[in-house]
């Protein structure tokens, strides 16, 4: 009997960067740890100097009018996929 997954996943393809930039609004919890306890969640994505993209996550901790939080990562693109 054959062994092994039928349906293979097929390869990464390549993705429109430019199309994910600018803001995105959290519609449900993610519960990231920067994010405990917080409401008004958001990331705005824009593009860096070296070719990575830089995500700032914001949200306001405790209710909609309180102080904003903020949490900044980078993203860097891969041309290959580890195997």
């Amino acid at each position: 009997m054959p062994v092994g997954n039928r349906n293979v996943p097929q390869p990464g393809k390549s993705v429109d960067l430019d199309s994910y930039l600018g803001r995105s609004y959290e519609l449900y919890p993610y519960n990231a740890p920067f994010q405990k306890g917080c409401e008004a969640v958001a990331a705005d994505y824009s593009r860096n100097g070296d070719g990575t993209i830089r995500v700032l996550n914001s949200c306001r901790k405790g209710a909609v009018d309180d102080p904003v939080k903020t949490a900044t990562g980078k993203v860097r693109i891969v041309d290959t996929c580890p195997g």
